[in-house]
């Protein structure tokens, strides 16, 4: 007799972070797209962030 690859759990438990967003269809993705976009913000914070020190560096 086989074990079920997925363990049984019981209807108590809340689901989790994993199975509500990664584990469904669409979840990597969006979990990724989510990521590049963060990074893409970031970046361009850390570059505007970097023009301003540098015009004041450059105009003192």
């Amino acid at each position: 007799m086989r074990t079920p690859a997925v363990p049984y759990i019981a209807s108590s438990e809340a689901p989790t972070l994993w199975s509500r967003t990664i584990d469904r269809p669409g979840g990597r993705f969006l979990t990724a797209s989510s990521v590049i976009a963060l990074a893409i913000v970031v970046l361009a914070i850390a570059s505007l962030s970097w023009r301003r020190r540098r015009r004041r560096i450059t105009q003192s």
